[in-house]
């Protein structure tokens, strides 16, 4: 899962990019993002896309863009979890959804993220760091 975001990051615009599941993340958000102190803002936008999956459950989405003054967000929902991106706001929008697809499609293939115990890009999210 690691090599798999650290791939998705060596995309132009990338800053850093998070899987976020139910109990933990993976992450790879580098020192511009302040490394994984930003990773409650990749588990409010999971939780946005989550939200909305609840409430249309007949209207699927496919990914979701969040526009801020200094960067983007990119949420893809995939299984149980949600993959997040955080770009600049000059990268390529159509670059960055064609590599969030295969990253998506990737985990996917493999049946979801699977994390060993000594991986060190295991966080899991304390209660006081939920939304």
């Amino acid at each position: 899962m690691k090599g798999l975001l650290m791939s998705l990051n060596r995309t132009p615009g990338v800053l850093g990019s998070a899987y976020v599941g139910a109990e933990a993340s993976v992450c790879d958000m580098g020192d511009s993002l302040g490394g994984s102190a930003a990773l409650p803002l990749a588990e409010r936008a999971a939780e946005a896309c989550r939200a909305w999956r609840a409430s249309r459950p007949d209207h699927p989405l496919e990914a979701a863009v969040f526009v801020g003054s200094r960067g983007r967000i990119l949420a893809r929902p995939v299984g149980a979890g949600v993959l997040v991106a955080f770009a600049e706001n000059d990268a390529s929008a159509g670059m960055l959804r064609v590599r969030m697809r295969e990253i998506a499609d990737k985990i996917s293939s493999a049946g979801g993220p699977t994390a060993g115990e000594n991986d060190p890009g295991i966080t899991t999210l304390e209660p006081a760091l939920r939304p």
